[in-house]
């Protein structure tokens, strides 16, 4: 499942019922799925994608891009809701965290 959710990462209509299409079952299987593994679709995807996102903020080659073409071309329509996100897995803002990376100094 994690894999195949890696695959469409960027697609920004990625959903519960998305994932369970390609992965060729029902919404209530897939649910069963992921609450046996102690997570959830949306979480398993908003996890993923933060943390693609930490890669992409921490590479220079990336860092013409501004923060809200990344955030939004991974799938995050609303950018607070991102930075709230984004803030609660690293314990630092989206901007920090670019920082910190790209001079060295994030642990």
């Amino acid at each position: 499942l994690e894999k195949l959710v890696a695959e469409h990462l960027c697609d920004t209509n990625l959903s519960v019922e998305r994932v369970a299409r390609l992965a060729g079952m029902s919404r209530t299987s897939l649910y069963a799925v992921t609450s046996w593994a102690g997570t959830s679709v949306e979480k398993l995807i908003i996890d993923m994608r933060l943390e693609q996102i930490g890669h992409v903020l921490a590479d220079p080659a990336m860092s013409r891009f501004s923060i809200t073409e990344i955030a939004l071309n991974y799938g995050f329509r609303e950018l607070a809701h991102f930075s709230r996100r984004f803030h609660g897995k690293f314990s630092v803002s989206p901007r920090q965290y670019r920082l910190l990376s790209l001079s060295g100094t994030l642990d």
